[in-house]
């Protein structure tokens, strides 16, 4: 973890860049702080948003997890105002579980709960130390995906006990944090990475509500009507508004695109009138929404700001919205280098004297990786079919291969492929900060890895200058150039 100095020096440039990106926002205008709820939008637009907490995605993070988290949590800190109690969501990666043990991650990179409370708890410490403050204050969220659950976990029973197992984790890490410093645990919950897997994601947050700490669902209310055709394999309106809401979880809708807050307004209707939910006949609006979680705009195709992302919700129900307003992937992994906002390699966060960071821990033979985790939301990659990655012990290199995002004017996915390249690169002396690009490819359909450079003898020359080959649903087919970071289309 880099030294007191060090995160002074962050501190000073993060707040500059930070007053910047407000007023470019127009977060830093006067404005009303009142409004009544359900009014007009001029109404609205004078109603003050809540300042932005980020939310960091660990998934893609290869090696040196806790470092990452360390300097994460610095950032976060940095960035954070007031003396108002801050939300720090780590998404780590799907729930799973492998010869036994509960954790996050594909079978080849599977990280068992004990490892990520090492994380949270370097990400606790870090966050206790670059504070210039004992007023500042945070609580720390665990969060977990629903990818392709039914695969990881395959009964209610199973899901609930993770989520039991997850609690542990979070209670420990409660006990043990500095003052000021808390614990929570969060689900991004999308009915798009796992269609028939309602029963098990309710099963997973249910458990997760059985804790005495707040539990967060941060995800997405996937292609239900407004905002799509219609709610996806086996779940409802309801079962989006239960795993929401049900046993206290407090709901921070993703506001990404045109009618997903108008979805969502309808999903709390549904789950109002849905058994004992609002017990009182002459009573509604018993469905609240803590917040809202927002994204980098411009980034696959997102339409607002955060600010914009709040209002949005606000206007699209007559209900309190809360005054929590998460700004997911700041540093914008799966974005292209001019999309939204791109955060530079901090040289002040750097390793102490004498605390040199590990590179990778070993090499990754390149190969073709038929389930991936997903670095991204699925309303950015709707349908992800596979992955090329190769490792050095100083760079890690992942290309995913699916659909591109929804489109603006429907909510269903667009008729083009996506593909995302995620580097990492290993220094002694710093964590490790992805950088990341995204390329669209027009109408193909769903793209799909076909060839690429395979096993140890290119671990080192890939990086920049491996080719991979793919092809589209549609016939298309072309190569990616790593070296050029460009893409070149077959002839017909």
């Amino acid at each position: 973890m880099g030294s007191h100095a060090a995160c002074k020096q962050a501190k000073t440039r993060a707040m500059a860049a930070f007053a910047l990106a407000l007023a470019v926002s127009g977060l830093a205008t006067a404005v009303a702080t009142t409004e009544r709820a359900g009014g007009s939008s001029a109404e609205a637009a004078r109603v003050n948003p809540p300042e932005p907490w980020r939310s960091y995605p660990l998934n893609q993070v290869r090696a040196n997890l806790a470092a990452q988290a360390e300097q994460d949590a610095c950032d976060f800190e940095a960035r954070q105002t007031g003396t108002r109690r801050a939300l720090l969501i780590f998404l780590v990666g799907r729930a799973s579980r492998q010869n036994g043990k509960f954790g996050v991650g594909p079978d080849d990179n599977f990280r068992p709960h004990n490892r990520i409370y090492t994380a949270l708890e370097s990400a606790a410490d870090a966050y206790a130390s670059c504070r210039d403050t004992p007023s500042k204050q945070v609580d720390i969220a665990y969060g977990v995906t629903n990818y392709e659950l039914s695969q990881e976990i395959a009964t209610q029973a199973g899901a609930r006990d993770w989520a039991l197992a997850q609690g542990r984790v979070i209670e420990k890490l409660a006990e043990n944090a500095p003052d000021g410093v808390g614990a929570a645990m969060a689900g991004d919950i999308e009915p798009g990475w796992d269609q028939l897997g309602s029963g098990l994601a309710l099963s997973l947050m249910h458990g997760a509500a059985e804790s005495a700490r707040d539990v967060y669902n941060f995800g997405t209310v996937g292609l239900c009507r407004p905002f799509g055709s219609g709610c996806q394999g086996n779940w409802s309106y309801v079962d989006i508004g239960r795993a929401a809401q049900d046993s206290g979880i407090i709901p921070l809708p993703q506001i990404y695109y045109g009618k997903q807050a108008k979805t969502w307004a309808r999903t709390a209707n549904r789950w109002d009138l849905a058994g004992n939910n609002c017990p009182r006949s002459n009573k509604r609006d018993c469905f609240k929404f803590g917040g809202v979680t927002s994204h980098i705009q411009g980034c696959a195709g997102v339409h607002y700001t955060p600010r914009e992302s709040w209002l949005r919700m606000r206007r699209a129900t007559r209900r309190p919205v809360g005054r929590r307003l998460i700004y997911f992937n700041p540093r914008g992994v799966g974005c292209s280098r001019s999309e939204g906002e791109m955060a530079a390699p901090d040289a002040a966060a750097s390793a102490e004297p004498g605390g040199l960071l590990p590179l990778m821990p070993k090499e990754v033979p390149a190969e073709i990786v038929e389930d991936p985790e997903p670095v991204v939301s699925s309303d950015v990659m709707p349908t992800l079919e596979n992955a090329w990655r190769v490792g050095s012990h100083t760079e890690y290199t992942w290309v995913f291969a699916g659909s591109a995002g929804l489109d603006s004017q429907t909510g269903e996915p667009a008729p083009d492929g996506r593909i995302i390249v995620t580097r990492e690169t290993y220094r002694r002396d710093r964590p490790t900060t992805p950088t990341m690009q995204t390329i669209d490819v027009p109408g193909s359909g769903p793209l799909r890895i076909s060839a690429a450079p395979l096993g140890r003898r290119v671990t080192e020359d890939a990086h920049h200058s491996a080719t991979v080959q793919f092809e589209g649903a549609s016939g298309v087919t072309g190569t990616l150039d790593l070296g050029t970071s460009s893409v070149e289309l077959d002839a017909p």
